[in-house]
């Protein structure tokens, strides 16, 4: 229980950037946990050899995507919308922006770890 008013405290005094840099890091976890479960189902002999497939795999996969995108929202949003609630309006929209930069970081930084694979794949062609 002290540990948790501890990180209660760091985060109510944390700076905006970290704020967003935390944020986009649950996002990209909260991302990764999703795509291994759909990996994960997606190898389920009953989603892919059955008739049934075809009605109730678009099912799940539509389920998913709604309760992630507001798990989304919420991750992503989630303090923004405290901020703004409390009328700091400017602070508001300096964590998105914060947010949005982190998350741009994270895509790149995918990319850059991609490129590798891909030229390797490019060069396996020719």
């Amino acid at each position: 229980m002290i540990k948790l008013l501890m990180i209660s405290k760091i985060i109510k005094n944390a700076s905006l950037p970290f704020i967003g840099f935390l944020q986009a890091t649950g996002l990209v976890f909260y991302v990764a946990i999703i795509v291994s479960f759909m990996d994960y189902i997606s190898k389920w002999p009953v989603l892919t050899y059955s008739d049934e497939a075809s009605f109730i795999a678009p099912i799940i996969f539509l389920l998913i995507l709604v309760i992630s995108a507001v798990a989304c929202a919420a991750i992503f949003l989630g303090k923004a919308a405290v901020l703004f609630w409390n009328k700091k309006y400017i602070e508001c929209f300096k964590i998105i922006i914060w947010t949005l930069v982190f998350s741009i970081m994270y895509i790149l930084l995918f990319f850059i770890l991609l490129l590798p694979s891909t030229l390797a794949y490019q060069q396996a062609l020719s």
